[in-house]
């Protein structure tokens, strides 16, 4: 009885999971936007993902991961070019650690509403 215990308690902390989420709200523009007049449309809501990977305490692919979110974000608003701007900017990070705690990924999810002004 003892031995299968402990052998479904291995299993079980084998296959467990656990997942952490963080998120930031806010605004960072380097130049100031006043959005009190009716000049401007919220075109769209645009979002960029990055995931990376840490086994055993070793990236093996999370390089950057706040820049690749952010790239894809800008890449995904359709705003080179035009007259649009990002605001309400929000930024989430999902960690989930799996297997024994050896494997851990990590979401980072930029996201944030395209204005056009006109």
């Amino acid at each position: 009885m003892k031995k299968i215990n402990l052998l479904l308690t291995i299993v079980l902390l084998t296959f467990a999971s656990c997942g952490v989420t963080r998120g930031y709200l806010g605004n960072e523009n380097q130049t100031s936007v006043i959005l009190s007049q009716n000049n401007y449309k919220v075109v769209k809501n645009a979002q960029g993902d990055a995931t990376g990977t840490v086994i055993l305490g070793f990236a093996v692919n999370q390089k950057d991961l706040y820049n690749q979110a952010k790239k894809e974000l800008v890449s995904n608003s359709d705003m080179i070019g035009t007259s649009r701007a990002l605001v309400n900017y929000t930024i989430d990070e999902n960690v989930k650690v799996s297997f024994l705690w050896i494997v851990k990924k990590k979401t980072i999810t930029m996201s944030a509403q395209v204005i056009e002004f006109y």
